[in-house]
């Protein structure tokens, strides 16, 4: 078999595997809409994923056969903080969460340093700085999967610990899960 007679199943073959990662992630993003958890958020730059983390705290509402349930999960200003990721200052992220719905508000809060947390973990310490925000769909097929959350870190030599706090509201006529959640994330500056 030569080699022009292998690119085309290479290219379909390419094509397929690139149409399934998308199926699945567009599964993943409408579970999220009625998870009784709310979405995981995923630290990123570039398209490169830094850090994914599950909520740490927060108020979740879904539905169970049609009538709402509502959780809520204290974590009393505790958070588990990953090893940070290296950037550089003035690197633009953004922390995408699964969801299609549009968050209503959201805050990404830094932090210079941690302290020891009275029931374990860190609780974030120093100056609060809360950094400017946009948000931009993220598309598949047409159809919106996911939102990113785009912030700028512009201090060099400094951590970075995040904590960005996300409120979905109700979408009426819908059984769509809503509520708010707390995740940390840290990076630090060159």
């Amino acid at each position: 078999m030569s080699k022009t007679s292998r690119r085309p199943r290479l290219l379909l073959l390419a094509l397929a595997a690139a149409f399934a990662a998308l199926a699945l992630f567009a599964a993943e993003a409408r579970a999220d809409s009625f998870d009784h958890r709310p979405p995981k958020g995923v630290l990123m730059k570039d398209g490169k994923t830094l850090q994914a983390q599950v909520f740490a705290g927060g108020e979740w509402s879904w539905y169970i056969g049609g009538e709402p349930a509502t959780a809520y999960f204290d974590n009393f200003g505790s958070y588990h903080f990953p090893y940070p990721d290296r950037v550089g200052p003035g690197t633009t992220l953004h922390v995408r969460f699964a969801k299609p719905q549009r968050p209503h508000a959201v805050h990404v809060n830094a932090y210079p340093r941690v302290k020891d947390a009275t029931f374990g973990g860190k609780s974030p310490a120093g100056e609060k700085q809360q950094l400017e925000t946009t948000l931009s769909p993220v598309k598949q097929l047409g159809k919106i999967v996911a939102w990113n959350v785009n912030f700028r870190v512009g201090e060099s030599e400094r951590d970075y610990y995040l904590i960005v706090h996300s409120v979905w509201s109700p979408v009426a006529g819908t059984r769509t899960s809503y509520g708010n959640a707390n995740y940390a994330f840290h990076v630090k500056t060159n």
